[in-house]
């Protein structure tokens, strides 16, 4: 059971908000493009997949960089920064088409996204596990990487769906343009929401 202190921690509280919207747009997202560019722009699955490289990249360099630069000046403006960044990825997604470039809108556009995941990651989950007592830490450690998951999950199967995603729309680029860009469209909102909770409710550090 969550201790009360966890239920009365506003940053606690909203923390834990904004990771299930991130974490279930990110995943959501994510899927949806990769299908997008092999329904729409006909890649293969090989090329859909490799245009992820740059998110994995940017995270794995960005990472330390990003958690020291949140230890000095906070966590807010970057819980800020990198929802933005990432819901423009989004609104970028919009583009797909028969003629997407690999090099010269997925593989950007996926920088661009990656450079927003290696902003926020870091000190969201920092946030997550300093914003109860120390006596909490690993019930936080718990409810962070149980609402990131579950948030992948019901995002994943609920969205689409809701959208009129389902069966062959899958496989048919005229079926499926229609609901895929209406999912950028909540991702991006999404994010919007979550860096805007980020900068009202300002967290410690």
């Amino acid at each position: 059971m969550l201790p009360a202190a966890a239920l009365g921690s506003r940053p606690f509280v909203a923390i834990t908000a904004i990771t299930f919207v991130i974490y279930g747009a990110f995943a959501v997202f994510s899927l949806m493009f990769t299908i997008a560019l092999e329904t729409v722009a006909g890649y293969s699955p090989v090329e859909a997949g490799g245009t992820m490289v740059p998110v994995t990249v940017l995270s794995l360099a960005l990472s330390r960089l990003s958690g020291r630069l949140a230890a000095r000046i906070g966590p807010g403006p970057q819980l800020t920064i990198g929802p933005v960044l990432c819901g423009t990825a989004a609104l970028l997604a919009l583009r797909v088409g028969p003629e997407t470039g690999f090099w010269s809108v997925a593989i950007p556009l996926e920088c661009v996204f990656g450079l927003g995941t290696a902003t926020m990651v870091a000190p969201l989950t920092s946030v997550a596990l300093s914003s109860l007592p120390g006596g909490h830490v690993g019930v936080a450690s718990a409810v962070n990487n149980t609402v990131a998951r579950t948030a992948g999950l019901v995002w994943v199967a609920g969205l689409p769906p809701l959208v009129g995603l389902t069966g062959d729309s899958y496989t048919q680029a005229g079926e499926f343009l229609p609901g895929y860009r209406l999912v950028c469209v909540v991702c991006a909102a999404a994010m919007f929401v979550s860096g805007a909770i980020a900068a009202v409710v300002r967290p410690a550090p």
